[in-house]
């Protein structure tokens, strides 16, 4: 190898002064040297140079960027050749992306050229003491803001305590011996971050004497969730969850946890939008999206992104708008598309489930037979792909079977949404198939476009099938509709299925509806069952405000087939119960319905219901009753507790939600009515109480 001596020592520098050429220079292991002295001629002045002037020069400038002054004076080096240089301190400061060059080492700061910063220009006053820096909007760094996703409020613990729901129906034919009462019961209980266990109950009741009873159970689940990780488990009956695209839900008892995104409410699972752009100086962004302003930001110069962007689902326009501090502006355009079918790439959505498959639901109390388990899980792969994969074992038809599939959904950029899936399974009668295929298209939000087909062979089969059910063998629906605010919204759409040792169905379906002088609305909708037996069926229906609480509606029905045709005309009017205590009232009538006036009161624990029968005798009564709960502190009466629901509070109630599980609407006792009751109200009221001290009798105290 060659390697000329490039280095030269102060040793050899001062032979060279001396004696006029170079001293030998240490020569490296495997090179050869070319050249071993420099001849080197010197005029002596009788002073040597000044080794100050080979240093670079300070100075304290006022230094101006895209016409906007820095505040105060700068520090800049001017090496002998001319070349500016700042330090990287203030380059990051005004956010000037600092080049990978050589520096220059002054009082313990990095200082790097001007001249190596891409794009910029540079103008320096040497009598005014000035430096002017013109730099492009790709000299700056970017930045990143964020619009939307913003944290929830954390839940806190729930203290210990327990609920009762019920919904009573009661009636009695006289002179016909007849009567008969039937209700539903669910019974909770909470305690703290374990969860909350649930059952629910259908009791009978029928006879003359009401001696024929009977009391059926209908589920019983401990549920604990878990907000932080979006996830729940529960134990006991539940429902298993089938794959996005195929396969049924299978009742069953035993373990289950996966996803539950209930818990953190606030958060946006599918992709939202981004939009980028850049800024030479600081300025104001102002982002539209289908011409409703959405984001309003400021920013500092440089390239810039704005993420999460609030969108609805389907298809539109985003529409950027850059202010800068001279009130130049520039305008962006882009299209987007957006699906709640997809996932944000990262979030994952899972399900994993083991335990006894459940029969004759609804019928049998305790009818379970036949292993179960299954898994499902989706993850956004990208923002544009999520990916599925499901699976299930267990004892079928015809012994053990499994069934395997995948599945996906991908975002074509301004078109929509293409999915598809593949499945097979093994039974002991053999292998089976299934493939999908679909579509999906929203135009700013008013035209939506749906498309799916699906396809199975005869032996395709999954957990939960009849015996002698299967799969369809060819299974299409599509449908399209326009939303226009003042023309009304059109719907078209199309099913076909082609099922085994069946005849196979068409129906083809059209709906129109309009809101007319802003206060009433009509709508009509028609079905024609195209194989098979035809049929037709032709609904339309008029309503129409009367008062705050009092409505209207006018429908007509007309359904023609192989029995016949059968019109059917029928007006009502009704009240309806306000938010608070009161009162409503229900009147239908129409050519083939007696009148039936129904009357509503609802108190603070529970609605109640009176109807006029439409044969002679006495009114009977369906009283509907749904009321709870117990926190230990006691027994109090409440609307019903429903699941994740936090009822609004009032002056006759609050309301303290119980984290993790459900909600809790607690009446205190010394809180006064809100409104004085009228003596109907007031009647209905005490027998709510009665029916409250009747149910809660076994609640501790």
């Amino acid at each position: 190898t060659v390697k000329p001596a490039n280095r030269v020592t102060a040793a050899s520098m001062g032979a060279a002064l001396l004696f006029g050429h170079a001293a030998p220079h240490a020569q490296e292991p495997g090179t050869r040297q070319i050249a071993a002295s420099y001849p080197l001629w010197l005029r002596w002045d009788g002073a040597l140079p000044d080794i100050r002037q080979l240093a670079p020069k300070e100075m304290l400038l006022s230094v101006e960027i895209n016409g906007r002054p820095i505040a105060d004076a700068v520090l800049v080096l001017r090496s002998p050749d001319g070349a500016l240089h700042v330090s990287q301190r203030d380059l990051r400061e005004w956010r000037l992306q600092p080049p990978n060059v050589s520096s220059i080492e002054h009082q313990g700061d990095t200082f790097l050229p001007l001249a190596a910063i891409t794009g910029i220009t540079t103008q320096f006053n040497d009598q005014a003491q000035t430096l002017t820096l013109n730099a492009p909007a790709q000299a700056f760094q970017g930045s990143t803001l964020t619009e939307g996703q913003q944290p929830g409020p954390k839940p806190t613990r729930s203290a210990t305590g327990g609920f009762v729901n019920y919904d009573v129906f009661a009636q009695r034919v006289p002179g016909a011996g007849k009567a008969s009462m039937s209700g539903l019961l669910e019974l909770g209980y909470f305690t703290g971050g374990l969860g909350v266990g649930t059952s629910n109950f259908l009791a009978q009741a029928s006879g003359a004497s009401g001696n024929t009873r009977h009391l059926l159970r209908l589920d019983t689940t401990w549920t604990r969730d878990d907000p932080d990780k979006r996830t729940s488990l529960r134990v006991g009956d539940s429902l298993s969850r089938a794959a996005s695209t195929w396969g049924r839900p299978v009742r069953f008892a035993g373990m289950q946890y996966g996803t539950n995104f209930h818990t953190q409410p606030y958060l946006t699972t599918f992709p939202l939008q981004s939009v980028s752009g850049q800024a030479a100086l600081p300025s104001t962004v102002d982002v539209f999206i289908n011409n409703t302003l959405i984001s309003t930001k400021s920013l500092p110069p440089g390239p810039f992104t704005i993420r999460e962007l609030p969108t609805m689902a389907g298809g539109g326009a985003m529409r950027v708008i850059v202010r800068d501090l001279l009130g130049r502006e520039q305008v962006v355009q882009q299209p987007y598309y957006a699906s709640t079918a997809l996932l944000s790439q990262g979030i994952d959505d899972f399900s994993y489930e083991a335990g006894i498959m459940r029969r004759n639901f609804g019928l049998i109390s305790d009818d379970y037979a036949k292993f179960l388990s299954a898994a499902t899980y989706r993850r956004g792969i990208t923002n544009s792909f999520t990916g599925e994969i499901h699976g299930e074992a267990g004892q079928g038809q015809s012994g053990a079977q499994g069934t395997l599939g995948i599945a996906g959904a991908y975002l074509l950029p301004t078109v929509g949404v293409l999915s598809g899936s593949v499945a097979g399974s093994v039974t002991g009668d053999g292998a089976g198939n299934l493939a999908s295929l679909g579509f999906e298209r929203t135009v700013a939000g008013q035209i939506n476009i749906n498309a799916r087909s699906q396809w199975s062979s005869v032996k395709f089969t999954q957990l939960g099938l009849a015996a002698g059910d299967h799969f369809p063998k060819l299974l299409n629906n599509a449908s399209v509709s326009y939303m226009h605010s003042r023309a009304g919204n059109f719907s078209l759409g199309y099913v076909m299925q082609d099922t085994r040792g069946r005849d196979s169905t068409e129906i083809l379906s059209a709906g129109y509806s309009i809101s007319l002088l802003g206060r009433a609305s009509l709508g009509i909708s028609a079905l024609t069952r195209l194989g098979g037996a035809p049929s037709n069926n032709l609904y339309a229906t008029l309503s129409f405000p009367l008062g705050e609480r009092i409505s209207g509606s006018v429908s007509a029905r007309s359904d023609s087939g192989s029995g016949g045709r059968h019109r059917e005309v029928i007006a009502q009017a009704q009240q309806n119960l306000p938010p608070g205590e009161g009162y409503g009232w229900h009147i239908r009538a129409g050519n083939s319905v007696h009148k039936k006036p129904v009357s509503r009161f609802k108190t603070r624990s529970a609605p109640i219901e009176w109807k006029q029968p439409t044969h002679e005798g006495r009114p009977w009564r369906h009283a509907p009753a749904r009321r709870a709960a117990w926190p230990l502190s006691g027994v109090a009466r409440s609307r019903a507790v429903e699941s994740t629901t936090v009822l609004p509070s009032c002056k006759c109630r609050t309301s303290q939600a119980r984290p993790f599980t459900r909600t809790i609407n607690r009446l205190d006792a010394s809180t006064p009515r809100a409104t004085r009751s009228c003596p109907g109200c007031a009647l209905m009221s005490e027998i709510a109480s009665a029916l409250t001290r009747m149910t809660c009798r076994w609640m501790p105290k």
